[in-house]
């Protein structure tokens, strides 16, 4: 059986971010663990939830695929890359039954019975390494084709973020680099120029000086924050984008079409095997909305 999960239910993660060290002229080479915490409501900016279907403590019935979002407290190693990974911070379920809705959509439920896998943000890749609890008494059935459609929406994610990420994170690098390129040229020669005008030494060796520090650490910055706007505005499957807002992204929408894909071929495979291992000729349970304020219908 598997509990149903309510906004105020708590995930627990430990996701993985390349640091920047203040003080230091580039990240750190590799990831390093930050461990997360937030209810499943969050901001309540990507969260999908019934609020007319209450139980558990006035508890909102979550919806399947429901994403905590943005604001997710991260804790670890200090980094300038924080302020801007925050706020388009992610955590997404993806299990629950598909004959049993809320407010018209399949509602979340906990793959492990009372716990479950979210898919997290995290650098250069998404981690699944969510784990919400999910303190509920109200249960429903999974099917294997539920589960099967859930893995496979996760994995469709997983592999769409990760190329967003990547590619993302190559063209902000090239960006940086031209950017840096020219803004050092011109800051180097006004301060050069400032210092020979009055005969100054020290501006002119400090000109030089700033320069290196400059071409060292200025393609990192401009590149992270180029890579994090231009994610937001090309749009992905985990957390909050340009489309979150109403706005087009061509890349968001592309991927829930292949999210939803990537669940129906799951859910087909399941229910195939399903029909070949258990082929007793009873129907299956049809599909219906359980009534508002009353629980699960195996409450």
């Amino acid at each position: 059986m598997h509990a149903i999960m309510k906004h105020w239910h708590p995930m627990i993660g430990r996701d993985l971010h390349i640091p920047w060290p203040p003080g230091s002229p580039a990240p750190s080479p590799a990831p390093v663990p930050y461990f997360t915490a937030s209810t499943l409501l969050g901001f309540g900016i990507t969260a999908l939830y019934a609020p007319t279907h209450m139980s558990q403590g006035m508890g909102m019935t979550m919806n399947m695929g429901t994403d905590i979002g943005p604001m997710i407290p991260h804790m670890g190693a200090p980094s300038n890359l924080l302020p801007i990974e925050i706020p388009l911070s992610s955590s997404k379920s993806y299990f629950g039954p598909s004959n049993h809705l809320a407010g018209g959509k399949p509602i979340a439920a906990g793959l492990l019975g009372n716990t479950n896998p979210n898919l997290n943000c995290g650098t250069p890749v998404p981690v699944p390494f969510g784990e919400v609890i999910v303190l509920n008494t109200h249960y429903v059935g999974m099917s294997l084709a539920d589960i099967l459609g859930g893995m496979a929406a996760m994995a469709s994610d997983f592999a769409i973020q990760s190329i967003l990420q990547v590619v993302g994170g190559r063209v902000a690098g090239r960006v940086g680099k031209a950017i840096a390129s020219r803004l050092s040229q011109r800051v180097f020669q006004r301060s050069l120029f400032q210092g020979l005008m009055r005969g100054d030494k020290w501006a002119q060796t400090n000109a030089l000086l700033r320069q290196m520090d400059w071409d060292r650490r200025a393609p990192e910055i401009i590149g992270e924050v180029f890579g994090q706007v231009q994610g937001f505005w090309t749009g992905g499957p985990m957390g909050a984008d340009a489309g979150t807002f109403g706005l087009p992204t061509a890349a968001g929408d592309a991927s829930d079409s292949s999210q939803e894909g990537a669940r129906g071929l799951g859910e087909s495979a399941g229910e195939a095997i399903d029909d070949y291992l258990n082929d007793d000729g009873v129907e299956d349970l049809p599909m219906g909305d359980y009534p508002e304020t009353s629980g699960s219908p195996m409450a």
